[in-house]
């Protein structure tokens, strides 16, 4: 059976449910492929960059919280607790126990003695690779479905708490450090949704 996320509309990729996203990541890691099972999992619980996760060392993990002092693209900071990766730990650790403290989690063929990181465009190749192999259909599977996942599942929590739909949309903006509520609102998927269901009923 195939899982579609989303319909096919104008958004360039589509974020993944939740719990299908650590489903699959869960998979993943009884099949073998822990770096990529890593990799999908930091991006949907930090929504980090891909370009900030390539940069993650194994020590990066270690503590409680996830640190980045300069985010690749807006040059900002962003501390993320690490509380998803701590309960989860177990699922990574028979890939985590063979990488030292000061390598690379996330490596390419040439540097997979953690010496050099993966590329984005190699990060983004294997997860292309994993989606269509686990027939996974997010319409343009590339990594920005993983920082989009995390973005659509902070929101759907903190609507639970708040009962507030623009809260919800500010706090979200506030971690991805968008300009606006309105890129929030397009990047996590809602006015695509809202126009579908607005034609629906047209």
């Amino acid at each position: 059976m195939r899982i579609f996320a989303g319909n096919t509309s104008t958004m360039k990729t589509r974020p993944l449910p939740y719990n299908i996203a650590v489903g699959f990541v869960m998979k993943l890691c009884e099949d073998g492929l822990y770096e990529e099972a890593l990799m999908i999992f930091l991006g949907i619980t930090t929504g980090f960059r891909i370009s900030d996760i390539l940069k993650l060392k194994k020590q990066d993990i270690e503590g409680d919280y996830l640190y980045v002092d300069s985010e690749v693209k807006t040059g900002k900071v962003r501390l993320v607790p690490l509380n998803a990766f701590k309960r989860m730990k177990g699922l990574f650790d028979p890939f985590l126990k063979h990488r030292a403290l000061s390598k690379f989690l996330f490596t390419g063929k040439r540097g997979s003695t953690g010496e050099k990181p993966l590329t984005v465009d190699g990060a983004n190749i294997r997860l292309a690779k994993v989606f269509k192999e686990y027939d996974i259909d997010v319409h343009k599977s590339t990594s920005h479905t993983l920082r989009k996942t995390y973005a659509r599942h902070l929101y759907e929590k903190c609507l639970e708490k708040l009962r507030d739909t623009n809260m919800a949309l500010w706090i979200v903006s506030r971690q991805l450090n968008h300009k606006s509520i309105y890129d929030t609102l397009t990047y996590i998927g809602l006015e695509d949704e809202t126009l579908d269901i607005a034609y629906d009923n047209f």
